[in-house]
Formats: structure tokens, C-alpha cells, sequence
């Protein structure tokens, strides 16, 4: 009797066969796939990095411009009144006496903040515009200073001081609005207009730098030599902040930086 020859496969071994082949093409896709989520995780990263380096640059450059402090006199410091009136007593009429308090209550010049921060925003002084952005029209080439504003928009007014009168602040509303979200520079107008009766700035396109829009969340902190704080005033402290700690929120990752002043001594 002559034995028979399969011309096929059965039924097990092809079972078989589309079974180790699902499994070769699930391992090939599934590498495939681990190989994409790390290279969009990888270019991610580099974006992101990117972005704070950025903002490392923009911010190191306004702070270290960020004008000296002035030196105050020990005199100016412990007298209140220097002048002829206090040095040699003389005889004054009422109505000189009128006249002088007239004088007193009169409006006093605004001036520039120096660097006055809060934990989410900061305003600051600088002896320089910073090269990164355009130069206004207003600034002149003999006085190139600016006052600059550093904070996370998210579409609300924001209240800032934005000069100083004596030891009062003149705060004024900025709206968000109908601008760019997320990190935000603002080059706030010039003093005199800071006198408006009105109680918001109008800022044009010209003082308004969106930095960037990946940012979520901003938080500065204040270095002393000793010890960080929440807020710096530079005109009741009588002096520039060592460092500031920069915090920001990128796709919901934070980053933190520490930038030193040059002045901040």
C-alpha cells in the first residue's frame, strides 16, 4: 500500500502560525510605539527647556539693569527739615503760615518705583531697555530707563503700583481681557501719565510683550542674604533684593529658577 503526502497545512499549525504572527507584530508596533512616546517626550523636554531658557534670559537681562540704589545721606535720614527756617527762628505772619500749608498740601511729584514685588508679579526700574524687545518711540536716546511689569495674565484686570508718591503707592488697573494668556512683559507708560484722573491704563501694542504662552502660573520670592520673602519694597527696605527666585508652571511642570542682582548688595 503507497503512503499518502499532505499538499496542506491543518488547522493547528495554521492557528499557530497567525498566532505568532500577532504576537511578532505586537511586539514590533509596541517598540514602535515606546520609541514615539519617548521621542515626543524628548522633544517636549527640549521645548520646554527652551521656553525657560528664554525666560531666564528676559528676566536676567531687566534685573540686572534694574537701577542702583541711591545713597542716602545720614542726614537726610535722621532730620526731617534741613534749611534756614529750622537753623534761625523768625517771625512768620498768618498769612505767610496760610500760604505755606497751601503749599504743603499741594500734589507731589510721582516717581519711579525702583522694584516693588509681590509673590505674582514684580515692577521694576531699569537704567536700560532691555535688547531683546523693540525700543518705544517714547524712550529717548539720552535716558534709555524703563519701568517694567513681569506677570502671568490670565485674562483679569490686574492692580499694580505703578509710581510713587512720597510713601504712597498710585496703584492703577490693567486689563487682560482681549490679550494673550500666560507670561507677560508690560512697559508701563511715563510718570505724568500715571496722573490721569482715570483709574486704569490704556496699553497699546507697543508696551504689551506676550513672552509666553505655555506659562500657567508665576510666583516670585525675595532673597535678603538670610532669608527668601513674599513681597520687596526697595524704598522701605533701602535696598535691592540679593537674588529672585523664579517659579514658573509649563504644561503643569514647575521650574525654578534663582536670578542674582547685580546691585543687589
Amino acid at each position: 500500500m503507497k503512503g499518502t503526502s499532505r499538499l496542506g497545512f491543518t488547522l493547528v499549525e495554521i492557528l499557530a502560525a497567525l498566532v505568532l504572527s500577532a504576537m511578532l507584530v505586537s511586539a514590533v508596533f509596541g517598540a514602535m510605539h515606546q520609541q514615539w512616546k519617548l521621542r515626543t517626550a524628548g522633544e517636549t523636554q527640549v521645548e520646554r527647556s527652551q521656553v525657560v531658557r528664554g525666560i531666564v534670559a528676559d528676566l536676567t537681562e531687566d534685573l540686572r539693569a534694574v537701577r542702583a540704589m541711591p545713597v542716602i545721606a545720614q542726614s537726610e535720614e535722621t532730620t526731617p527739615h534741613n534749611g534756614s527756617l529750622w537753623q534761625k527762628p523768625t517771625a512768620i505772619r498768618a498769612s505767610d503760615l496760610s500760604e505755606q500749608l497751601l503749599n504743603v498740601a499741594r500734589h507731589f511729584p510721582a516717581t519711579p518705583l525702583r522694584f516693588v514685588g509681590e509673590a505674582h508679579w514684580l515692577v521694576i526700574e531699569t537704567a536700560q531697555a532691555n535688547s531683546r524687545f523693540h525700543p518705544l518711540a517714547e524712550t529717548s536716546s539720552s535716558d534709555e530707563s524703563q519701568q517694567v511689569l513681569w506677570f502671568c495674565s490670565h485674562g483679569e484686570s490686574l492692580r499694580v503700583p505703578v509710581a510713587r508718591e512720597r510713601e504712597r503707592l498710585l496703584r492703577r488697573s490693567i486689563a487682560c481681557r482681549d490679550r494673550s494668556p500666560g507670561l507677560t512683559r508690560v512697559v508701563l507708560p511715563a510718570d505724568d501719565r500715571t496722573r490721569w484722573g482715570s483709574d486704569s491704563l490704556t496699553l497699546d501694542d507697543q508696551h504689551w510683550f506676550a513672552i509666553a504662552s505655555e506659562v500657567s502660573s508665576l510666583r516670585f520670592r525675595y532673597f535678603d542674604g538670610r532669608e527668601w520673602h513674599a513681597n520687596w519694597d526697595s524704598h522701605t527696605r533701602r535696598r535691592l533684593p540679593n537674588a529672585v527666585e523664579v517659579r514658573v508652571s509649563i504644561s503643569d511642570i514647575p521650574q525654578t529658577f534663582v536670578i542674582r542682582l547685580a546691585q543687589g548688595t
